[in-house]
């Protein structure tokens, strides 16, 4: 059994809002939040560093490479692994 800090989560789940609320046009990011958030309620994050890492990705849906406003600073990682 994971032994769940619960003030680590609160703190999580108090952020998690914040960011939700302050981002609430950002398509499905609260759906994603709340995984990060049930995640953390579960013991299965259990440091800043893992948290930091999942609201990252979570957050990865505000940026969609197809509406960029700069598309040659968006395509510059493709060459990257293909060997150019």
């Amino acid at each position: 059994m994971v032994r769940v800090n619960s003030a680590f989560a609160t703190s999580v789940k108090y952020l998690l809002r914040t960011l939700a609320t302050n981002f609430d046009d950002a398509g499905n990011l609260r759906e994603k939040l709340e995984v990060v958030c049930q995640r953390a309620n579960d013991g299965a994050i259990c440091s800043v560093r893992r948290a930091e890492i999942e609201m990252l990705a979570a957050g990865k849906v505000r940026i969609s490479l197809a509406v960029h406003p700069y598309p040659s600073v968006a395509n510059l990682g493709t060459g990257l692994h293909a060997g150019v």
